[in-house]
């Protein structure tokens, strides 16, 4: 997940209410990376306000409590994680490369650097507010299946296999749990990194493919 900050256009600072909208945005970003590096328990609004370039007033102006402002990091995440893995009809027009295509960058997304930080962060707090864990779920295991699910039955194909379990399955596992390393970095535009190997994603995909037609 991208971890660029907030793209502010300072010609419309002098609006108030856009500048009001800044300033928050770039709370956020600020603790996304305060959150990542303490931990939920150990930041603190006043790092978080420093980060941001604020005071703690006005980082309680805009959201409340820690704990509020814990859910717009997770809210963050999820639009950016949305914004990058994108239905498979935009990978390519022919099904076996879109899916493949599809499950790499849903892969590299769930074991990129950022990716593994921010569902560690998660479940670290799982206990404290579940409601958290639930939207990280719905926002990366849930939305894939519904945009898997949404392009097997446009072309025809329903099935109860497991498909996204089978193709991300060990290495994911393996990636959180730190037994391999994660990918550094963000996805760069349509290309892969070179730790995502294709072929065994296309492999999976086209034995799928071959036995539900």
């Amino acid at each position: 997940m991208s971890d660029t900050g907030p793209r502010i256009d300072y010609n419309k600072i002098s609006n108030p209410r856009v500048s009001s909208l800044l300033k928050a945005e770039a709370i956020v970003w600020a603790a996304k990376s305060v959150f990542l590096l303490r931990g939920f328990e150990r930041a603190t609004m006043d790092e978080i306000a420093i980060a941001a370039g604020t005071t703690k007033r006005t980082v309680y102006h805009h959201f409340g409590s820690k704990e509020a402002l814990f859910s717009s990091v997770i809210e963050l995440g999820r639009q950016l994680f949305h914004a990058k893995l994108k239905t498979p009809a935009v990978y390519s027009e022919e099904p076996i490369e879109a899916l493949t295509c599809f499950f790499a960058r849903f892969l590299e997304l769930m074991t990129s650097d950022h990716g593994i930080a921010l569902q560690r962060l998660v479940l670290a707090e799982a206990d404290r507010q579940p409601q958290a864990a639930q939207t990280l779920h719905r926002s990366t295991f849930s939305l894939a299946e519904t945009l898997l699910g949404d392009y097997l039955a446009d072309h025809g194909r329903t099935s109860s296999i497991p498909l996204l379990q089978q193709v991300i399955g060990a290495h994911y596992l393996q990636a959180l749990f730190g037994m391999v390393p994660p990918i550094v970095g963000s996805p760069d535009g349509d290309r892969f990194s070179p730790d995502i190997d294709l072929a065994p994603i296309r492999q999976t995909v086209e034995r799928y493919w071959r036995l539900s037609n």
